[in-house]
C-alpha cells in the first residue's frame, strides 16, 4: 500500500501529532539546522513543540515503523508530500515497492531520485549505523 497526500504546515502539525504512540528508527532533519535527530533504535518520536523554533519546519524526514509502515516527509514551497508505504523489510533487506520508493532530491542544481536504501547508506557513510 502506498499512499501520498501533500499538507499545509497545520495539517502536518496534527499528522505529527498522530505519531506519538508510534516507535521509529529513522532521521529528521528541520530547516535551520543540520541533522540532529537520528533514531538507531526504535525510539519515540519528538514532540512538535520541541522540534519547532519560530521560524523553521520539518525539511525532510524518512521514518521505519518496524513491521508497520515507512514514512518520508519532505517539504516543498510551504506544503509537505508525506508518503507512506507498508513496511516489508528493513532498507538493507528491501525489496518490492519499498525499494521503488523514491523522492527528488536537489544536489548542486540537479535533481535525481533516491530512495530510502540510498537514504540510509548515505547516513551510514556518514557514522550514524543503522
Amino acid at each position: 500500500m502506498i499512499q501520498i497526500e501533500r499538507k499545509d504546515k497545520e495539517s502536518l502539525k496534527a499528522f505529527w501529532q498522530s505519531l506519538s504512540q508510534g516507535r521509529f528508527t529513522g532521521y529528521i532533519i528541520m530547516s535551520d539546522r543540520p541533522m540532529e535527530y537520528a533514531f538507531t533504535t526504535p525510539s519515540e518520536l519528538p514532540s512538535w513543540e520541541k522540534l519547532h523554533r519560530p521560524y523553521n519546519f520539518i525539511w525532510e524526514a524518512n521514518l521505519y515503523e518496524e513491521n508497520k509502515r515507512s514514512i518520508s516527509i519532505q517539504q516543498f514551497h510551504e506544503t509537505w508530500q508525506i508518503v507512506e508505504i507498508a513496511w516489508n523489510g528493513s532498507p538493507e533487506k528491501a525489496k518490492g515497492e519499498f525499494i521503488r520508493h523514491k523522492y527528488l532530491c536537489k544536489k548542486h542544481g540537479i535533481l535525481f531520485p533516491m530512495n530510502f536504501v540510498k537514504t540510509w547508506k548515505f547516513l551510514n557513510q556518514h557514522g550514524v549505523r543503522l
